[in-house]
């Protein structure tokens, strides 16, 4: 038992720390004094947007290391839905947000796509390394067609935006691969103590437990009237999920991807893509094209509803 507690305090603050690293590592890429040179600003606008990706992306790194492939995915799978169904409902409550035109016929039909990609490629149960390597090839074309002529983002706090050591910035990546790694390996000793799948500990407990730092960067966006910057950035960080984060775990070590298993596991996959298309119905086909309380609880009573089905199924 005093086990079992101490792994679920170290789970509490490993998620702490990554939400804090994540954070602080967008605002410190922000706020970099050379941001403004041109030709910085396509990677850095890359970086800036691998941030929110990269704690469940280190988690899932670490649990696959350990054998934990269940863990890796429900993590990976899990952020996706956790952004569409927690934290656009989350960020709702502060006040509505409106989807302009990009989003609706860009961003959200492109985050369908790529999940569709990704079913097909995995049709055969598997995810080998040649998937992968389709999925990181077409990473780079996304990157260079959309951050090769993009500024970074303006959604950053006004304290943000003193000169950071580029040393404070490798220490929040220090932080993150901390904290990452005590995350898997006491998720890892949950799942055993108390015999809860772990693909549903990283479905259920360590996506949403992740996403403080989106949740805290969409809000201040929101309160500022860059309710667009918001929500783009959360559809894009689903996208590249699928193309950054599952396409480089496969090309280092090939995926069991159970798509046609009776099993809560084989679910997810098909959940991801399906609630992309219901937020599609929710904002794109009527006006306002915006996401209200009554809609952002539809969202959230959905995803409440899946985990507690994929917890006793």
């Amino acid at each position: 038992m005093n086990t079992l507690w101490f792994a679920c305090l170290s789970l509490l603050l490993a998620a702490a720390l990554l939400n804090l690293c994540s954070y602080r590592l967008t605002q410190a890429l922000r706020s970099l004094p050379h941001a403004s040179a041109s030709r910085w600003v396509p990677w850095l606008t890359l970086a800036f947007a691998l941030c929110p990706v990269l704690p469940d992306w280190l988690t899932a790194l670490w649990a696959l290391s350990a054998n934990h492939e269940s863990l890796a995915m429900g993590t990976l799978i899990g952020g996706n839905l956790a952004r569409i169904g927690l934290v656009l409902p989350l960020v709702t409550t502060a006040q509505p947000l409106l989807f302009n035109k990009n989003i609706i016929t860009r961003d959200i039909p492109l985050l369908m796509i790529v999940s569709v990609m990704f079913l097909v490629l995995a049709l055969d149960n598997h995810f080998a390394r040649m998937d992968g390597l389709v999925l990181l090839t077409l990473f780079g074309i996304y990157a260079l067609i959309t951050f090769k002529r993009k500024g970074l983002p303006e959604n950053i706090p006004e304290n943000a935006l003193a000169p950071v050591a580029p040393l404070r910035i490798a220490l929040y990546c220090v932080g993150l691969a901390l904290g990452a790694f005590l995350l898997a390996s006491q998720s890892a000793v949950i799942a055993l103590r108390t015999g809860i799948h772990a693909s549903w500990l990283g479905l259920g407990i360590l996506a949403t437990a992740l996403r403080g730092a989106e949740v805290s960067t969409a809000l201040g966006a929101a309160r500022k009237g860059q309710m667009a910057d918001a929500v783009g950035t959360l559809i894009q960080s689903s996208t590249l999920t699928v193309l950054f984060s599952i396409g480089s775990l496969a090309l280092l070590r090939p995926l069991r991807v159970p798509l046609f298993a009776l099993t809560g596991p084989s679910w997810d996959i098909w959940v991801m893509l399906i609630s992309s298309f219901v937020l599609l119905m929710l904002v794109g086909f009527n006006a306002p094209r915006s996401l209200n309380r009554p809609k952002a609880m539809i969202l959230l009573l959905l995803f409440g509803s899946y985990l507690w089905w994929r917890l006793y199924s």
